[in-house]
């Protein structure tokens, strides 16, 4: 009713500076500071390619990210798109290499940067302008133009990190002077969000899979908690975390369950079995790899050469059912929330004898992501399954037992294999690791091509490798475990 010509309603909005992502140690893993964001002017750039081909080889993004960020419908060619951001002493050493590319700019001001580079990108996320997408999913308060949360953690809990903003609703004259502040809005304070990761086993993870061309996984848990210590997915500049949501028949470490269900049927370790070249089951036949046999051998022995047919053979000691229940004790077909998009293992029923025997060595229908691989091979290091937990104030889920006599025959068993059998490129001096390698097939072919598993354990450490389309498990996966046990803290 005050409100005198000429005069006119404004606001003022401000967001509070974001929380931190805090490690298990209650470190910063990504905290608010001075950034320098690189970014393209699209009315500058002469070479498309240059451009893309430069920053994916000095700043690791993607040319899918920079061709999505010039798409955006708000992009005209004076405007500043950016791409990415680096502390300040990186760009000192990337600038002379950047600089001289036509349509590359950089601004410096405030920003949002992981404590280490290559720390868990896909895990922490990423920080950009609201799409219409995200708008529509996070609503009020938001508003076009706001730095938000767009993958990741950083996504996922966007609201307890950013806070709300506060800001007044003022009366100003037309030339802006403020006549009267009518209302104030006091904001929401912004909270840290607390990971389980642990810096050093995630840098001892990170390290082991450097230099590995092939896209790769490697997660590693607390086997007496199901706390996640470390997360990687290769390659780094790819949003999509092959580490959790990844799903991939699991081969031979699938072995692990079989052989949980079939000593819980009363088969002993030392017991004879066969393990010729090959073997049918329902009318197809399955061979070894590379035709190998060993022939009548020690079930220990069938295990730690990771004898196929001596498991096809064996499946016929399980019914579908009986083995589709025990892969449920080892969390097959569990959905578990840890807080962000995850693929746990799918375990269907086999149909017929052929059906489970595939199963029973890990193909087939069976799938598992590497997260939950590691929570397999935990299981067998403490005895429980857990569901795996990646916040702090994450609630415990599922835990469930085993039996306890199985469980410590599955550790010599699994001792074996990094001892004597085909995981010895794990084996480290001095050093009690239990293991399993698989080598798992996909797609078509003849052969067909397979995929490089090791899970193992050392200590309360638990792990999953994978490398897509790797070979052989004892001779890819299992020298990056080896690599990755060095650096890890004991």
């Amino acid at each position: 009713p005050a409100l005198a010509p000429g005069q006119r309603f404004g606001r003022t909005r401000t967001w509070p500076e974001r929380a931190p992502i805090l490690g298990a140690d209650g470190a910063p893993l990504v905290a608010s500071g001075e950034a320098i964001s690189v970014g393209l002017q699209p009315g500058r750039i002469q070479d498309r390619a240059q451009v893309e081909s430069t920053l994916e080889r000095v700043l690791d993004v993607s040319p899918a990210r920079v061709r999505s960020a010039l798409a955006q419908p708000w992009v005209r060619p004076d405007l500043f798109v950016p791409i990415t951001e680096v502390r300040p002493d990186r760009f000192a050493t990337v600038r002379p290499e950047l600089e001289p590319v036509a349509g590359v700019f950089f601004q410096r001001g405030a920003g949002r940067l992981p404590a280490t580079d290559a720390f868990a990108p896909q895990v922490l996320g990423t920080l950009g302008e609201i799409t219409a997408e995200r708008l529509e999913q996070l609503g009020a308060p938001y508003l076009m133009g706001d730095r938000v949360g767009l993958a990741g953690i950083e996504g996922a809990r966007e609201r307890q990190l950013a806070g709300g903003p506060s800001g007044e609703v003022r009366l100003r004259e037309a030339g802006g002077r403020v006549v009267q502040v009518l209302h104030r809005f006091p904001g929401t304070a912004p909270e840290p969000v607390r990971v389980i990761l642990d810096p050093a086993v995630q840098q001892a993870a990170h390290q082991a899979l450097a230099g590995v061309t092939r896209p790769a996984a490697l997660v590693a848990v607390d086997s007496a908690t199901g706390d996640v210590r470390a997360i990687v997915s290769r390659p780094l500049n790819e949003a999509f975390n092959r580490a959790l949501v990844g799903q991939y028949p699991p081969g031979s470490t699938f072995k692990i369950v079989t052989t949980a269900g079939l000593l819980s049927g009363g088969l002993r370790p030392d017991e004879t079995v066969p393990c010729p070249a090959e073997t049918n089951a329902g009318g197809r036949t399955f061979v070894n790899f590379e035709s190998g046999a060993l022939g009548p051998v020690p079930f220990a022995t069938a295990f730690a050469q990771s004898c196929n047919t001596a498991f096809v053979s064996l499946s016929s000691r399980l019914s579908g059912p009986a083995l589709a229940e025990t892969a449920a004790r080892f969390g097959f077909g569990s959905s578990y929330d840890v807080g962000m998009p995850v693929a746990s293992g799918r375990f269907p029923v086999p149909g017929d004898a052929t059906e489970r025997a595939a199963a029973a060595v890990g193909q087939g229908r069976v799938l598992a992501s590497p997260l939950h691989m590691a929570s397999v091979t935990a299981a067998v290091a403490s005895g429980a399954w857990r569901a795996p937990r990646l916040f702090a104030d994450g609630s415990q889920g599922d835990v469930k037992p085993l039996d306890g006599g199985v469980a410590a025959a599955l550790r010599a068993l699994m001792e074996r294999v990094v001892r004597e059998g085909t995981g010895t490129a794990a084996a480290r001096p001095g050093q009690v690791i239990g293991g399993k390698t698989g080598t798992a097939e996909f797609g078509s072919g003849d052969p067909p091509p397979t995929h490089a598993w090791f899970v193992g354990y050392r200590g309360s450490l638990a792990f999953a490798i994978v490398v897509e389309g790797g070979g052989v498990g004892g001779r890819v996966a299992a020298p990056i475990a080896a690599r990755f046990l060095d650096a890890a803290p004991r």
